[in-house]
């Protein structure tokens, strides 16, 4: 946890709902296993040394970058106090007040979970590669899953009862119920927002996961002629419940807060990164030319290469 996460530890206010530091997150381990086979038979589709299986599997970890570390600092000091200074009375009501801290339970806080960890993402892969003559194919699997997320979740939101939503469809008056702080879970509290969070106001789980899995094919064409060339196609699924937490560049489509703090499965469906189709196709070609000579130094030797690829658009 860089340089310890900020947290209450005064009784105060931890009676009001505020976590306390965050706990070092000390048991990140992050194995990697691999393998490459290649088969020695003669059987002429798999064997003479042409085909090879490869595939592999990790454990990795992110950070919990430090934007987390100025949200939490912003809630210092967690008291309002009133200062004056240099203030001429020359209305009749000037403000009155005084400099002395008063702890006020319904201000907001915005805190991490004591409990906080490191995102992780466990990513694994599985293909197969064959040479045939010139050409190099391949068609394989890879896939990923990401964890324990940074995500934002109200725990002490404002409720509408059935009775209540029963009373604006009959008066077709929102003002006919109470007042959103009079409906929180804990109406002498104020707003209580953790980032992230794993346990939701309801015990319900809230943990931000992702899920992508993809399936490949490409074929390559090793130099050969003044010419060389390759392509691969992918079909993918990117599957989440949450895809940033404060609204980073590309995120804009995705809301940073759950519709229902208490249904947080209801989150579950296309990322915003979801590109289901990508193509991506490479050039190289020697353009024929004089070798040698005068000619040879000005126009020989010369290549056009590139890369051109596309992919689907956002979902959003």
């Amino acid at each position: 946890v860089p340089l310890g996460m900020f947290g209450a530890t005064d009784a105060e206010s931890l009676a009001a709902l505020v976590p306390g530091a965050v706990k070092k997150d000390t048991n990140n381990w992050a194995p990697r296993v691999g393998f490459a086979w290649s088969p020695r038979s003669q059987n002429r589709l798999l064997g003479d040394g042409l085909t090879v299986f490869r595939g592999g599997f990790g454990l990795g970890y992110d950070v919990l970058f430090y934007n987390l570390l100025t949200v939490n600092a912003s809630n210092y000091p967690r008291i309002a106090t009133l200062t004056q200074a240099n203030v001429a009375d020359l209305y009749p009501n000037i403000v009155s007040g005084g400099a002395s801290p008063v702890f006020n339970a319904l201000n907001t806080w915005v805190n991490s979970a004591q409990d906080t960890e490191n995102p992780d993402s466990r990513f694994y892969s599985l293909s197969m590669q064959r040479q045939v003559g010139l050409y190099v194919f391949e068609v394989g699997y890879s896939g990923s899953r990401g964890y324990k997320g940074i995500n934002q979740v109200e725990m002490n939101p404002a409720i509408l009862t059935d009775a209540q939503a029963a009373t604006v469809r009959a008066t077709l008056n929102p003002a006919s119920i109470p007042g959103f702080q009079a409906r929180r879970m804990i109406p002498q509290f104020g707003s209580r927002v953790t980032i992230p969070a794993y346990v939701g106001p309801g015990g319900n789980d809230v943990e931000a996961r992702s899920d992508y899995t993809a399936v490949y094919v490409s074929a390559n064409r090793r130099f050969a002629n003044g010419l060389q060339f390759g392509g691969s196609y992918t079909y993918s699924r990117w599957y989440s419940n949450n895809d940033a937490s404060l609204g980073e560049s590309g995120t804009d489509a995705a809301s940073q807060r759950a519709q229902d703090q208490f249904n947080y499965e209801a989150e579950w469906g296309r990322s915003v990164y979801d590109r289901p189709h990508r193509l991506t196709v490479n050039y190289l070609w020697e353009i024929p030319g004089p070798k040698d000579g005068v000619l040879g130094a000005i126009i020989g030797g010369w290549q056009v290469s590139g890369v051109t690829s596309g992919q689907s658009g956002r979902p959003f």
